[in-house]
């Protein structure tokens, strides 16, 4: 299920990272296991997923920046 919330999809993937037995197993391949891709998976295709995560808290900052609400 996709997931339009960006907090809410930082928060399941580093839920998946706690939960994951990645012990021993090199970056890229313990990122495909994260993030739900064959290990097998390209590398520059990894990478560019894993850059897509480290993306996120800006998202998000700039999400929460939009709420009247909150004093940012």
């Amino acid at each position: 299920m996709a997931i339009n919330n960006s907090a809410a999809r930082l928060h399941n993937i580093l839920s998946l990272c706690r939960k994951a037995d990645l012990g021993g197993k090199p970056m890229l391949k313990a990122w495909c296991n994260v993030l739900g891709h064959p290990e097998s998976m390209e590398e520059i295709l990894v990478v560019g997923k894993i850059g897509k995560v480290f993306a996120l808290p800006t998202r998000i900052t700039s999400e929460i920046a939009q709420i009247d609400d909150i004093d940012f």
